[in-house]
């Protein structure tokens, strides 16, 4: 028999719609757009795995990529891993944009070589893959028969199958589809009538040459054909004195590359003018390009991108060369931070305004204002003596530098008067500019620097509140500018009368009745702005994120290891077995990046800044950013175990076993559920087996009760608790508490849930809490679905992993506490704690660790908050005399989870006072 080879077919969904949102002023411009923007960030996540995998691309049409596989368990995994790199990271044609999707068929079958191109396959077991991806939908991996036994057999950790049943293949006839599932994705149905594809015309890669190889050396024909466009998507690797590396941005004008000068070595940024746009306008436009060249090469000043050197118009590719800024954008500082204090809101506002009246003064609008346009990067301090600094402190560190805020995007400037049209213009599908833009510049593009002041004044807006004025708006972004009131700011983001004053003037819909000058704004807000952290705390989201990537490189099999290794679950087995590798088999550190993730590997840093010795005024600080990183952190870990629980609920073998059906003779010798050799019981012990590998965490047990509350599996198995009645537990009815133990009728939950603290049947006088989930069964007619039972799993107290690194890393005491209330003791107390490094030693005539009432009341009036806030000074929770502790609370919140209304778990992160 011929050894299988495994083909799979891969695509965007809704490619046609993507490039209609593309950016451009024709159809040609808007190709390579999406070439730039969507289709090569695409294909580079297709090649990131698939040497290690041992696949090649046999050719391509397009978005569209026909790919082979000598194993079926690598291209499985390769699959997966190509639609974590999307999820994880979208791609968007626009800013705010859906983001693009793809699709996967994989068919294992005999390869049949093209007798035209050695190259190339043909036959029907290509055509079965190319079917499957037909049917599939965005981010769905389908696959045959042939190819969910071999899957099977491969024994995958953290991968299985969900039957579709029978379809109709074009060409293939009634095939059964099998849908590969993994953590955090359930099934969905397949596109029953898919339309007929066009006519795609394929290109077949030489069998020693890479996708990208091909493309480049292709010379943009291999682009042409697939987008319909001159070939001009083909990355040029050099103009001028400049070395281009990596593409920084696209837009509707051309493309911006990092480069190097070729002599200097230097950094810097090139913008090049794209073609099709020099063709279709002609002289007209390259002369209008260097009339924008010499208005903004004009510019010198600390708080804009300077421009540095140009082609010339003779010259056969037109380029700008401007300062390359090594920073981080304030749309990312949002993102991590969440809304700014305001002296730091503030001081980004008043460097902004600032460059603003640079542009001013030179006759220029920025037209663009917003967070994604301003950046922070860090300039030495001149001002800071020699040896005045403790290098040792953090403080000192951060002082030796000054935050510089820089405006960038200056292509859309606009000369004020100017009466040409120029040849940057307004995307109206710009979502991220819409929330910015003034009611006039909706209107028209003659505008002046008010226009600026008004869209400083919604990114100001943004930075203290976290979203811009008009977010929560039902009206379009145009309508509620011109005509919503001006929502005010929140009290909570401490903005004093003041900054309230000057927003809502720079908000006014007339310009008249603005500020008139950036400088005037400049002006307000430099007293507010003194005492920023801004340098402290652009340094510290740098570091965070440099140990984050080092993490995930440390972790996650880079190109050359996964040459000769595979990765690992926590029990040990390989992912892929050794001998269908034919490569050893060795253990990553992928359970680091599941128990720290990024936010946790900068919690990480700030722990380890305070060792260093910085000054109690800055330690309050660092403690409000470790706990909210924390709290985050582990509101995602608990996300990730309600995913893992909801995706096995809907395994099909599951609801067959607990759905109630009528006797039969065949049920005669059957074991019964709760019965240790019943299929139920290995599927729970494979089920706690991988999710516990995957989630890189180890729990207690998972268990499965009825719709009354019995038992019926568990792994571990315990014949004390297997048959036993937990009606009244909390995790299985969700009611926020135990009920008494008599109670033994009670309604199954039907969201998930995360339980109150319990004591364990099985363990005596151990500690539990539960995370559960309904096990759905199928729809009856117009009503809902019946809950068929629960399935959960349980950790012991103290068995949080998500902290151990924390702690390890920094030496720093972190807790986790429950603020509602429980009935563990006779009376109703409050304030459990369910971590804490010492736990499992403290001994109180066994009763459990609680927190004081003093901490709880300071915890009550913060608690609602995911950012760390200060609780200030408090006697060690332990109850050891003289020794005190400073610390700083944040509420845990996951986005699976209802909100509570016993109160939340929160994350406090103490240090000892010396």
């Amino acid at each position: 028999m011929a050894q299988l080879t495994t083909f799979v077919f891969t695509d965007l969904v809704g490619s046609v719609a993507l490039k209609q949102r593309m950016p451009g002023v024709d159809a040609a411009s808007r190709d390579v757009a999406y070439v730039e923007r969507v289709l090569q960030p695409h294909r580079e996540r297709i090649e990131a795995g698939l040497a290690a995998a041992d696949g090649r691309v046999v050719s391509t049409a397009g978005d569209g990529h026909f790919l082979v596989f000598p194993d079926t368990a690598r291209a499985t995994l390769w699959a997966i891993e190509v639609m974590r790199l999307h999820r994880e990271t979208p791609i968007a044609a626009t800013e705010g944009g859906p983001p693009a999707e793809v699709r996967i068929g994989m068919h294992a079958g005999a390869p049949q070589p093209d007798p035209a191109d050695p190259d190339n396959f043909v036959g029907r077991a290509v055509d079965y893959a190319a079917r499957l991806a037909d049917h599939a939908q965005g981010s769905q991996i389908l696959v045959s028969r042939t190819t969910a036994s071999l899957i099977e057999d491969g024994v995958l950790d953290g991968v299985w199958l969900h039957s579709h049943g029978p379809h109709e293949l074009r060409g293939i006839g009634a095939a059964e589809l099998y849908e590969i599932l993994y953590p955090g994705r359930r099934p969905a149905p397949p596109r029953r009538n898919p339309s007929d594809a066009a006519q795609r015309e394929w290109s077949v890669l030489p069998r020693t040459m890479g996708l990208t190889e091909y493309v480049a050396q292709s010379d943009g024909g291999e682009t042409q054909r697939a987008s319909g466009v001159s070939g001009t998507a083909v990355r040029p690797r050099r103009v001028g004195n400049y070395e281009l590396q990596e593409l920084l941005g696209a837009g509707g004008m051309g493309n911006v590359y990092k480069a190097r000068h070729a002599q200097f070595d230097r950094p810097r940024a090139v913008k090049i003018i794209r073609p099709d746009l020099v063709e279709a306008g002609g002289e007209a436009v390259v002369r209008r390009f260097y009339q924008e060249i010499r208005a903004t090469g004009a510019l010198e000043h600390p708080n804009l991108v300077v421009a540095i050197d140009s082609s010339n118009p003779d010259d056969e590719e037109h380029y700008l060369v401007m300062e390359y800024v090594d920073g981080l954008g304030v749309d990312a500082l949002l993102e991590a931070e969440g809304p700014l204090p305001v002296a730091d809101a503030c001081e980004i506002a008043r460097q902004a305004a600032l460059g603003l009246a640079h542009l001013e003064e030179q006759g220029l609008v920025h037209r663009d204002v917003k967070p994604s346009n301003l950046m922070v990067t860090l300039a030495s301090n001149p001002h800071l003596p020699a040896g005045g600094a403790d290098s040792g402190s953090f403080r000192s560190a951060s002082a030796a530098k000054l935050p510089v805020v820089k405006l960038l995007d200056l292509g859309l400037a606009l000369l004020v008067g100017g009466d040409e049209e120029r040849l940057t213009r307004f995307d109206r599908g710009g979502m991220g500019t819409g929330y910015y833009m003034p009611p006039e510049q909706w209107r028209t593009t003659s505008v002046d620097i008010r226009a600026d002041i008004y869209s400083l004044g919604c990114t100001l807006y943004c930075l203290l509140m976290g979203e811009p004025p008009y977010a929560q708006s039902d009206l379009k972004p145009e309508r509620a500018h011109s005509t919503a009131p001006i929502p005010p700011l929140r009290p909570a983001c401490g903005a004093p009368r003041e900054l309230t004053a000057l927003v809502q003037r720079m908000l006014a819909k007339d310009p008249a009745e603005r500020p008139q000058s950036p400088l005037e704004v400049a002006d307000a807000l430099a007293p507010m702005a003194v005492g920023n952290r801004l340098a402290e705390r652009v340094t510290r989201l740098r570091l965070g994120g440099a140990l984050a990537r080092l993490a995930r490189d440390e972790t996650r099999p880079n190109r050359a290891s996964l040459e000769t290794d595979a990765p690992t679950g926590r029990s040990g087995r390989s992912l892929l077995s050794s001998a269908a590798l034919g490569t050893p088999a060795r253990r990553f550190g992928w359970l680091l990046v599941a128990a720290v993730t990024a936010a946790a590997c900068a919690a990480v840093v700030a722990v380890w800044w305070w060792k260093l010795g910085a000054d109690p005024s800055q330690v309050a600080e660092r403690l409000e950013s470790v706990a909210g990183l924390t709290a985050r952190d582990l509101a995602t870990a608990i996300d990730r175990r309600i995913h893992r629980l909801e995706a096995a609920a809907e395994d099909a073998l599951l609801q067959q076993w607990l759905a109630p059906r009528p006797p039969s003779d065949s049920d005669v010798d059957a074991p019964e559920l709760g019965d240790r050799n019943h299929p139920l019981q290995k599927w729970i012990i494979d089920q706690r087996s991988n999710g516990d590998a995957m989630l890189g965490f180890r729990s207690s047990s998972w268990f499965v009760t009825d719709d009354k509350g019995v038992q019926v599996a568990r792994a571990p198995y315990s014949p004390t608790s297997m048959g036993h009645d937990y009606a009244s537990r909390d995790y299985f009815h969700g009611q926020g508490h135990n009920l008494p133990d008599d109670v033994d009728t009670a309604d199954p939950l039907r969201s998930p849930h995360r339980s109150a603290v319990y004591e364990s049947t099985s363990a005596q006088g151990e500690l539990k809490v539960a995370f559960s989930v309904p096990i759905y069964g199928v729809v009856r007619a117009g009503g809902r679905p019946p809950v068929l039972g629960v399935l959960a799993m349980s950790i012991s107290l103290g068995d949080f992993a998500e902290f151990s690194e924390l702690e390890a890393a920094g030496g720093s005491e972190i807790l986790l506490a429950d603020t509602g209330a429980d009935y563990l003791q006779t009376d109703l107390y409050k304030g459990l704690v369910l971590h804490h490094r010492e736990l499992s030693s403290y001994s109180r005539a066994g009763a459990p660790l609680r927190l004081s009432d003093e901490l709880l009341a300071a915890i009550a009036r913060r608690r609602s908050s995911t950012k760390g806030t200060l609780l200030g000074e408090y006697p060690d929770i332990l109850g050891r005399p003289g020794l005190r502790y400073l610390g700083a609370v944040a509420a845990v919140a996951p986005k699976t989870l209802g909100v509570d209304p016993r109160g939340p778990w929160v994350v406090i992160v103490q240090t000892p006072v010396r």
